[in-house]
Order: C-alpha cells, then structure tokens, then sequence
C-alpha cells in the first residue's frame, strides 16, 4: 500500500467528518476552501485517492457557484459554471476513522451507524411483512397507505409519542410468494432510536427474489426513476366500487359507509391474521353495512320484482338483506358469484371471532 501523505491524511479525514454529518458526496470545492487547494489541484487529490482505493469519485460534474457582492445595494449574485469531482471516501476509510472518533462510543441507532459507514442514502434494506404490523393494528396513531407495490406510513398527531416517523416502503415477492417490506436507508436513518431497533428486529438478511415481480418494478420506477406509476390497491378498489354503488342506488344509498380504517391486507402468515382480515372485510360486503330499506324499494321500482317474490317460500316470512342481495344478483347478474364469495368471507369471520384457531399450514401463503 502506497503511503499517504499528511494532506492526504487529512484530507480522508475531513471528508470522513463531513460524510459523518452529512452521508453524501465531497466536491473537490470544498477542498478548494478548507484547504486552499484550487479546484484543480483538489481534483487530482481525489484521483490519486482513488488510484489507492481509498474511495470513489463522480467524475466531471458540472456544479454552479454562486456568489453576492456584499456590500454593494445594486450587485446581484453571479453565476459560474464549474467543472469539478465528487469524492465518496471508501467504507474501510469510514471505518476507520468512525472507530477512531468519538461517535463510536455513542449509541447510534443501527441505521443511522450504516450509513456514517457507508451505506447508500436510497440502498434497499428488506424486512418481513410482519414489520407493518403495529402500525396496522392502530390506525389511530398512524396514517397508513398500503398498496400492493407498497406505500407510506407516518405518525399522526394523536400518537401518544413524539417521535418522528416517515417511511416510504416498497413490496417485493420473496420465498416462493411471501412478501418483504423494501425500505432504503435515508427514512431509515431518519427514524427515532425505537423505531430503528424495532425494525431492525424484522430484518431479513438472505432471501430468494421474484425476478417477474411486476409490483415491485412499479416501486422502483416510481422511487428511483422519478416516474408517475399507479400502484394496485384492492381495498381502495373496493372502496371505489362501493361509491359507485351507491351513486346507482341515488339518494338511498345502499351501503352505509365506504371504508374500514381497520381493513388491511394479513401482515402476518398465520390463519389467525387472514380471518381476522376477512372480519374486518365482512363489515363492509356483509349484511349489516346494506341498508335494506333501499335494496328491498329498489328490487321493487326498478326491477319490478313481485311482493311474493320478498317472501321467503318455505316459512313466508321477509326475506333477510343477505337473501335480498341474493335476490339482486340473480335478476342483474343472474348467477350468485358475488354472494358466494362474501358467505365465504362470513365463514372466516366466525372462525376469527368464535374459534381458538391454531397456527394452520406454515405452507399456505395468507398474506
């Protein structure tokens, strides 16, 4: 190994503190400054450091430099348009002088250490989906947008801490259908102590990807790409359905209400999780958010429906709103597809809220 010289030495060091502050680039402008080095002479500094592995550079980059005449009321700032390199000090050159400093005798969060490391601002980190778990189970102490590709979370004013909580996340197909949760590590970083370490504890550090996972390519061309990509959201689908429903049905809405707070996709791979997610969705396709004053006028204005037909044939009594909905999809559908499916989603809610269920198959995919 080449042997540095002492502006080297502290030119590494330098540069090291400020990545500590700061974990971005060190244009050789700054050199230019703290060293009085032209912009030239701290240019080549950075390729002879790179020459030595010492780190990486982004060469030729067009920076601007402003500067005001200070002092005179009528000068305006000017312009120039510099040529110049960007230097990323080399993670065992971190190292090195992260252990030697101060910071390693404080308690930095796991994140937040990764970086003054070396670790990427916009570097991917994967956990288990059951990450997001917390944060669904109080809707009231966080704002959740959850999609197929992945979302945002944040802490909302009622939250009982003051802790600070931003995190954009993506969704990535691993191990044979199951899902990770991708964050990258600036809004890790950015996260208080608990919540690093909470996170921390649902790392997932090997895993085999899904190479064709389209929701997962829609995160990165709309995170790293800059693009406008909708992301797949069936509960908001859903909510967007039950509008239009309800727009059809005119004034006398049919359902009650459009959304559950509650509602989310299972976070966790147990049938425990999955009927508790089916619960929730009874709420909103099930009997009791229909009105069944609306449905049962709107089967007699507008489908012409007979007063016997509202009849059940075996006791004479009214038909129940489920069998009234029953009734509807036959005349417009004319199958029953639809109210299969949410008796399916009633069964699994009864399992959820009156059966000790056990752990199920660890080979089924709930989430």
């Amino acid at each position: 190994m080449v042997k540095l010289t002492d502006l080297e030495k502290k030119v590494l060091r330098y540069c090291s503190k400020k990545w500590f502050r700061n974990p971005a680039g060190i244009s050789a402008l700054d050199l230019n400054r703290d060293f009085h080095l032209t912009n030239e002479e701290a240019m080549v500094l950075f390729e002879k450091l790179v020459e030595q592995q010492l780190g990486t550079i982004n060469a030729n980059v067009i920076l601007h430099q402003i500067s005001f005449s200070v002092g005179k009321e009528t000068g305006m700032p000017t312009d120039k348009e510099v040529i110049t390199h960007i230097f990323f000090p080399s993670k065992d050159v971190l190292a090195q002088h992260f252990y030697k400093s101060t910071l390693s005798k404080k308690d930095i969060p796991e994140y937040s250490k990764r970086l003054h490391l070396g670790a990427n601002q916009v570097g991917m980190v994967f956990f288990k989906e059951e990450v997001l778990r917390k944060y669904f189970d109080h809707p009231e102490k966080y704002n959740i947008n959850d999609t197929l590709s992945g979302g945002g979370l944040t802490a909302n004013c009622k939250n009982d801490s003051d802790e600070y909580l931003y995190v954009r996340y993506g969704k990535k197909l691993v191990n044979n259908g199951r899902v990770a949760v991708v964050a990258i590590y600036k809004d890790l970083a950015m996260m208080s102590s608990n919540e690093q370490k909470y996170w921390s504890s649902y790392e997932i550090k090997e895993f085999q990807a899904d190479p064709d996972d389209k929701n997962f390519q829609r995160f990165l061309l709309r995170t790293y790409e800059g693009e406008f990509v909708n992301f797949p959201n069936p509960i908001a689908d859903l909510s967007n359905a039950i509008d239009s429903v309800n727009k059809f049905f005119g004034k006398e809405s049919l359902f009650q209400k459009n959304e559950n707070i509650h509602l989310h996709q299972p976070v966790e791979n147990t049938k425990k999780t999955y009927c508790d997610s089916c619960s929730e969705l009874f709420k909103l396709v099930g009997p009791d958010n229909i009105k069944k004053r609306a449905l049962k006028e709107f089967l007699l204005k507008k489908l012409r429906v007979t007063d016997s037909e509202l009849l059940d044939k075996v006791t004479g009594r009214d038909l129940s709103t489920f069998q009234l909905l029953q009734l509807l999809e036959a005349k417009v559908i004319e199958n029953k597809d639809l109210t299969k499916r949410i008796e399916t989603i009633k069964k699994l809610r009864i399992e959820a809220d009156h059966k000790i269920l056990d752990e199920g198959n660890e080979e089924s995919n709930y989430t």
